[in-house]
């Protein structure tokens, strides 16, 4: 309760848009990502989990306090802004006008900087939870660490929602690797071969990118605020990559998000685009721009 509590005295008055931004960011740092470690994984949690673990909560902490402070900050300036309008009520029309506009002026700027803020908390919260989900089995793919296909599908929907609402892009690349003739797939060594895949692909993603193992040596990576050009280019960095550090051929699908889109269509439309990319080439990568 103390959390609802709290919430209760810092968002009464804010102006509707600011506070349901507040309530969203909240709900989804409380509500979502707030599950524990499953007590199958608690033994192999090792030193360098429990720091990366550590190391979000204090992430976490430091954001939200910084929300806390700002939105009591805010709350002023609101306050402020009703006493004047009840104020107003007592003068004549003119007046209360020119009381109204004034006090606007006033409340404006500080308003249009906690919405810069919530917005940047949500970016900085979103990636916090995607260190989360490393540690719930049913987002991790065991072999990787890297997310899995239903976790991908979570940030897919997140970013469909983003693009909704922003109209900021996004897009995806689909990566497959080619497998060496002497592994055997299910193997020790396949594992291991994998797992430097994954490190290359992970060394080529941004930090607000999101990774997923979808099987084999496939991989999946969301890119967040990034056109079809700047997948494009992601996708010839990434397979360069693959062939400088392993001599391997890679080929890549991309597609950018489109209004209608559902995670799953999204995914199709990607998947097409790495299909024709393996028709041509197995070294091209293939644009997808209608829907498939």
């Amino acid at each position: 309760m103390l959390v609802w509590d709290w919430l209760n005295g810092a968002l009464i008055g804010l102006p509707a848009t600011a506070g349901l931004a507040a309530v969203a960011l909240i709900g989804y740092v409380f509500g979502r990502r707030s599950r524990q470690l499953p007590e199958g994984n608690l033994g192999s949690v090792g030193p360098r989990e429990l720091h990366r673990a550590a190391r979000v909560a204090k992430q976490m902490e430091d954001t939200i306090e910084q929300i806390r402070r700002q939105l009591a900050e805010h709350r002023s300036y609101v306050d402020r802004f009703k006493s004047k309008v009840n104020e107003a009520a007592e003068f004549d029309p003119r007046a209360a006008l020119h009381m109204l506009s004034a006090e606007s002026e006033q409340v404006i700027l500080p308003t249009l900087r906690l919405a810069s803020r919530l917005s940047h908390a949500y970016d900085e919260l979103r990636q916090q939870s995607q260190v989360l989900s490393n540690f719930t089995e049913g987002r991790t793919d065991p072999v990787t660490g890297l997310g899995n296909t239903p976790a991908l599908e979570e940030q897919l929907e997140l970013a469909l929602g983003d693009h909704e609402r922003g109209k900021t892009p996004a897009s995806i690349a689909l990566i497959s690797v080619e497998e060496p003739d002497d592994i055997a797939p299910g193997s020790e060594e396949h594992r291991e071969f994998v797992k430097r895949i994954a490190a290359e692909v992970e060394r080529c993603a941004r930090d607000p990118d999101y990774i997923a193992r979808l099987g084999g040596v496939e991989f999946a990576v969301l890119l967040p605020k990034t056109n079809l050009s700047g997948a494009r280019i992601f996708g010839s960095r990434l397979r360069k990559q693959i062939s400088e550090s392993r001599g391997l051929l890679a080929g890549c699908g991309i597609a950018e998000a489109l209004p209608a889109d559902t995670p799953q269509s999204w995914l199709s439309r990607a998947d097409s685009a790495l299909y024709s990319a393996r028709q041509r080439s197995p070294v091209s990568a293939h644009r997808r721009v209608a829907a498939g």
